[in-house]
């Protein structure tokens, strides 16, 4: 299956390591030249079309290859907006339309959330009563001043960045996609406290925090499970897991390697060569709209438009 990648940058070269260690996938060639993208979409030995561009022309690459009829995965958020998410969540569920869309949500490939959801599908502790998420980001130079701070190429701050990764977990794991209340430092944002029902979510997001955090800490009926971690500079992933008052914990330690760009990619490439409409992790329109409303409504309480 050959596979082309439009935005070369950081993200696109995740991507292009990906192709190289699923064998059945051959990288085709890699655009970051406006001129050169219709091109690439068009060319008739590709299948599949990656997109990680900035925010604000993920809508024109998307339905460019959805009328040339390639699969996409086109890395999160899906558009630069609520209206362009609806746009694309239209088109590719349209009955008889046979090209399949992937929204890159990488993070449901950690190894730590699949235990995570397994403990919570299973009901091993009961009842999830309520959570608490931390993600932040140690910082670069010149950060702020990057596309994805920039509302007009990336439509918000780390609500849009950071939130949208989170947001998705918040559906997948917990079923949980309303939200509740949100604050934000400035616009665009670089932290964000935002709270999420049901159950009871307390999200706390940050680009400037000076270290790298990614938490989610589960209070169950009978129990508790603490996930902390997702490889590099974030820490081996670790859970640590108990039954209530029973004071011994059990601690699983995963394994410090990031391959969730190749799970996701791998899981995908099968879906479209078997036409199984079965979903394991892998996410589609349905999960990317889901997480751009919860994204939309964030920026509807702060009272801010995208």
């Amino acid at each position: 299956m050959n596979i082309g990648i439009v935005g070369y940058g950081k993200m696109g070269k995740k991507w292009g390591e990906a192709i190289s260690q699923i064998p059945e996938t051959l990288f085709f060639g890699a655009i970051d030249k406006d001129n050169d993208v219709f091109n690439l979409i068009e060319h008739p030995l590709v299948d599949v079309i990656i997109i990680a561009t900035p925010n604000h022309v993920k809508y024109d690459i998307v339905t460019k290859a959805f009328a040339d009829g390639k699969h996409v995965l086109c890395e999160k958020p899906m558009g630069f907006n609520l209206h362009e998410a609806l746009e694309i969540h239209g088109r590719f569920t349209k009955k008889g339309v046979n090209n399949l869309f992937c929204s890159g949500f990488n993070y449901r490939f950690y190894p730590g959330i699949w235990k995570l959801k397994e403990i919570i599908d299973s009901c091993k502790y009961g009842k999830v009563n309520n959570v608490r998420i931390t993600f932040t980001h140690a910082g670069r130079p010149n950060m702020l001043k990057e596309w994805r701070f920039d509302p007009k190429q990336g439509g918000g701050g780390v609500i849009m960045d950071m939130g949208v990764h989170i947001f998705d977990l918040c559906s997948y794991l917990f079923k949980a996609n309303l939200i509740d209340s949100c604050k934000i430092d400035r616009y665009p944002e670089t932290s964000a406290w935002i709270t999420c029902k049901y159950p009871y979510i307390s999200v706390y997001l940050s680009a400037i925090e000076g270290k790298n955090v990614f938490r989610i800490e589960v209070q169950f009926e009978g129990g508790y499970v603490y996930l902390e971690g997702k490889s590099g500079f974030y820490g081996r992933q670790t859970l640590v897991e108990s039954e209530k008052y029973s004071w011994t914990e059990n601690i699983i330690k995963f394994p410090d390697e990031e391959n969730s760009f190749r799970d996701e990619l791998a899981e995908f490439i099968s879906k479209i060569k078997t036409g199984s409409e079965s979903k394991i992790r892998t996410s589609d329109t349905f999960d990317g709209l889901h997480a751009m409303q919860m994204v939309d409504e964030c920026y509807k309480r702060i009272n801010v438009g995208i």
